[in-house]
């Protein structure tokens, strides 16, 4: 591997260490994109804001 490869996959995987341990929420509560017969309504995926 060249070290351009290295160093682009060692700063990502820092970053993404990064967002993980600085993250206020551990998870994100989004409603279903698609919620074919599980009988509640679809609310426009996850970009609704709700």
């Amino acid at each position: 591997m060249t070290r351009g490869v290295i160093l682009f996959w060692s700063i990502a995987i820092a970053l993404i260490a990064l967002d993980q341990r600085y993250s206020p929420v551990a998870f994100r509560v989004e409603p279903p994109a698609l919620a074919i017969g599980s009988g509640e309504i679809s609310s426009s995926g996850h970009c609704s804001g709700r």
